[in-house]
């Protein structure tokens, strides 16, 4: 799949960030600056579909994948990214994707 064929956000009705359970803690609510208080405010500025968050026991626990209407964009594993790197990783793969 090249760049040129990945389906503008604004044509997608769907959008679903699936992840392994080692993301839990980059994504808890609970705590301050976590992954979806930084979506939230990046939808501040760029309007775009909701992104609905769903865990999956089937992935690696570092795993995260990016699925637009059912298709596979983009499928990381953090397990090598330095912990302090992660939530900004996570949040460029959204943005690259929603844009």
């Amino acid at each position: 799949m090249t760049i040129d064929s990945i389906i503008k956000a604004q044509d997608v009705n769907n959008i679903v960030f699936e992840f392994g359970v080692g993301i839990l803690p980059y994504i808890d609510v609970s705590k301050s600056d976590n992954l979806i208080q930084q979506v939230s405010k990046y939808h501040e500025i760029v309007e775009f579909p909701k992104i609905r968050f769903k865990d999956n026991v089937e992935l690696r626990d570092m795993q995260y994948r990016i699925i637009l209407d059912g298709a596979i964009m983009a499928d990381n594993d953090l397990e090598y990214v330095e912990e302090s790197m992660r939530i900004a990783e996570m949040l460029s793969y959204i943005k690259l994707y929603i844009n």
